[in-house]
């Protein structure tokens, strides 16, 4: 009969990790793994007779089951050894691999947008593959890789830029997207926006396709379309050279086209960006002069909280009134979206209360234009941090010390525009400004 004993002696025999002359040595995973590997283990049969069986010294039975948990404990092990031996194989090292991929695929898209911005064909063509297309919204459509040296040409003449871009890997395999604005003469003009999503298809790590997805709402109404009209009614006949519906021809001849007509076009409107501008300098500097130089005979001016109406014969008042608030019109951008259109101007005014308190008024002029002089003048105040720090105290301070003067410097809220006014506007600043000081200096 076989014992316990016999099998578990089978089983230490049969262990191809096992070393007579390294018994008492422990085995580790690798080792373990190269024994199973490439140690050869011959198999041997004994056996055992009745007699031999008997003559064993009897021992304290030991249970089957624990010899078969045993031996499926060294199973597991082996297996898990051999897991963790597959040289970096797995999901982690699967991971980094598509990360390097998405990199280098980010890489050349992000090349392939520098190479268009620089008009560089040959390093378009090093990233592209023989069969690129391109498709941009409201721009072009399936344009192929032979016909690029137009649409450079095209872009060139527009000044065409593809900027800001931030681009990622949606997954592996995926296409490349890049949130970008799409930028031009016109954009530089009027200030219009053009968001876009550009997505690029990659074969063996080149460009296949680029399809170009633009929010083009603003620009069409605030830039293209005042365009396009204005080369309806000024240049009809140069209508059908440059467009095809509303996509451009690409050839020579209409990129000569749009150069010069985009020249025109923008001279026109820096022209009047150009009067608003001096407008705004000659108030700054209290020109009379210069203000009429730019205005028609019939220029009026509102102005939020100050005046309302004004007539041109009336601007002398109000020149004095600025002067003794010491009123200017700073920091202005200007733009206008088409020829003949109002010039909007953001700005702040400042003055001596505003210097003072450290208050903001933050407005938006609007110079509507008849044959490029300024026919009226519209500023729009945000009177909400102005009025609660600066003018309002003030107001109160004049109305508690100076009561007689109050009503001779404002009719309701708005100041009166006289000589007496202003006089006493300066004189009342003054003192106001010294009781302030004196009062954080104590």
């Amino acid at each position: 009969m076989i014992s316990d004993d016999d099998v578990l002696r089978v089983f230490e025999e049969a262990d191809p990790a096992r070393r007579p002359d390294r018994s008492n040595d422990r085995v580790d995973g690798a080792d373990y793994l190269a024994a199973l590997r490439h140690r050869s283990v011959p198999m041997t049969f004994t056996e055992f007779s009745e007699t031999e069986s008997s003559q064993t010294e009897t021992r304290p039975s030991r249970s089957w089951a624990w010899v078969g948990a045993a031996a499926a404990a060294a199973m597991v092990m082996v297996g898990g050894v051999a897991l963790l031996a597959r040289d970096g194989a797995g999901p982690r090292s699967e991971a980094s691999t598509d990360a390097a991929v998405a990199s280098a695929e980010i890489d050349v898209a992000e090349r392939f947008i520098a190479a268009v911005n620089d008009r560089d064909l040959a390093a378009v063509e090093a990233v592209s593959t023989d069969g690129l297309t391109i498709d941009s919204d409201s721009t072009i459509g399936d344009l192929r890789a032979g016909e690029l040296p137009s649409l450079m040409a095209w872009y060139d003449a527009f000044d065409w830029r593809w900027e800001d871009a931030s681009c990622q890997a949606t997954s592996p395999g995926a296409d490349i997207r890049c949130e970008l604005f799409e930028r031009n003469r016109l954009t530089d003009l009027t200030g219009a926006e053009r968001p876009a999503t550009a997505s690029f298809t990659m074969t063996d790590g080149k460009v296949e396709s680029v399809d170009v997805d633009a929010d083009g709402s603003d620009y069409a109404r605030v830039a293209f379309f005042p365009f396009k009209n204005w080369v309806r009614v000024n240049h009809p006949d140069d209508l059908t050279r440059m467009w095809t519906g509303d996509y451009p021809v690409l050839s020579s001849e209409s990129v000569a086209l749009f150069d010069q007509h985009l020249t025109e076009y923008a001279a026109l409107l820096s022209a009047e960006i150009d009067v608003a501008e001096r407008f705004i300098g000659a108030v700054n500097d209290r020109d009379l002069a210069v203000v009429e130089a730019v205005s028609t005979d019939g220029l009026t001016i509102d102005s939020t909280a100050i005046v309302a109406g004004l007539q041109f014969e009336e601007l002398p008042s109000l020149m004095a009134w600025y002067d003794a608030f010491d009123w200017r019109w700073d920091d202005h951008t200007c733009q206008t979206t088409s020829v003949g259109a109002d010039v909007r101007c953001e700005l702040f005014e400042r003055n001596r209360l505003t210097d003072l308190t450290g208050a903001v008024r933050p407005a938006i002029v609007s110079f509507a234009m008849t044959d490029g002089k300024i026919e009226s003048v519209d500023v729009d105040a945000d009177l909400s941090d102005y009025s609660q720090d600066a003018f309002t105290p003030f107001r109160n301070w004049v109305r508690v010390n100076h009561p007689d003067d109050f009503t001779r410097m404002w009719n309701g809220n708005v100041p009166v525009l006289s000589t007496e006014s202003a006089a006493l506007f300066d004189q009342r600043l003054t003192e106001y400004t010294d009781h302030l000081l004196s009062t954080t200096d104590d």
